[in-house]
């Protein structure tokens, strides 16, 4: 009896050290839960706080650009394949879109269709179109056909800039 005694025995401080560690996994899972949220929950407020701020002073995103290639101007942008964009770099190729598209006539309120992949000169584009006012539709290029149609005349476009490699 003595030998069964000890083996109920030991199976109860098992019991007992299991639920302790399953206690201690809880916690532990509680705790990463809460920071992940607290965490979550701070990010969100910074976040809020700069756009409340952004909308005070009419930021526009050129004016928020503008002023981070005051602040950083070497700091790198891109890193692209193997190219590396620093705002200084972005900035004077955005001016540089803005001048061409100015001086051939494009004003605030023109639409112009955008069909490019992701890379750097998008970007700058996108960005040097909205320098002089000009509104951007960002065109998917996944799009063929009658759907591309659609978005481009939907928009009345009075320019499509596309990527070279997208001509076929």
């Amino acid at each position: 009896m003595t030998y069964f005694f000890l083996s109920s025995f030991n199976i109860m401080i098992m019991v007992k050290l299991k639920m302790i560690m399953m206690l201690k996994m809880m916690w532990l899972s509680l705790l990463i839960n809460f920071t992940l949220y607290y965490r979550g929950l701070l990010l969100f407020s910074v976040i809020q706080f700069h756009l409340r701020k952004f909308k005070k002073n009419n930021a526009t995103v050129a004016k928020v650009f503008r002023s981070l290639v005051n602040k950083h101007p070497n700091k790198v942008f891109f890193y692209y394949k193997d190219q590396t964009w620093t705002f200084r770099d972005l900035d004077e190729f955005s001016n540089k879109v803005a001048q061409i598209f100015k001086d051939n006539g494009f004003k605030r309120g023109d639409e112009v269709s955008l069909l490019m992949e992701s890379k750097p000169e998008f970007v700058g584009i996108w960005l040097g179109l909205i320098k002089i006012g000009v509104v951007v539709a960002l065109l998917n290029i996944n799009q063929r056909n009658g759907p591309l149609v659609h978005s481009i005349t939907s928009i009345k476009s009075k320019a499509l800039i596309y990527d070279s490699h997208l001509k076929s």
